[in-house]
């Protein structure tokens, strides 16, 4: 026949073991409930990252698309600034020719001045 105290030491130890099985139950329940929760947070967390990158990249497509129109307004103006030193060349070379033909017009009323007076002296030499 089996002891009792050898009974009561095999159903301490049985409790013991039950015991612990409960604790790690308990423990790896506590854990995978602490997973979860991590795994919800690095989901919401990647959701929000992903979000951050279109907002990025709808910002780059936006700055992309800024530069391109800089660019085409930076050769527009070059373009004209051409132009108006082409006019303003231009412009100098009619006032140099104004002036020319004021000056001409100049000498020519007064070589007219002069001829005059010079018929006028003959006449009254005559």
């Amino acid at each position: 026949s089996v002891d009792n105290s050898v009974v009561e030491e095999y159903k301490r130890s049985l409790a013991l073991k039950e015991s612990e099985i409960e604790s790690l139950r308990s423990t790896r329940a506590h854990e995978s409930g602490s997973s979860m929760h991590e795994m919800e947070l690095l989901r919401v967390r990647m959701v929000s990252l992903a979000e951050e990158k279109t907002a990025v990249d709808q910002r780059a497509g936006s700055l992309d698309s800024e530069l391109t129109l800089s660019r085409e307004e930076n050769d527009y103006l070059k373009r004209r600034l051409s132009d108006l030193s082409e006019d303003t060349s231009h412009a100098e070379e009619m006032r140099v020719l104004r002036e020319g033909t004021e000056a001409v017009q100049r000498d020519l009323e007064l070589q007219s001045t002069r001829s005059a007076a010079t018929n006028d002296e003959l006449r009254q030499t005559r």
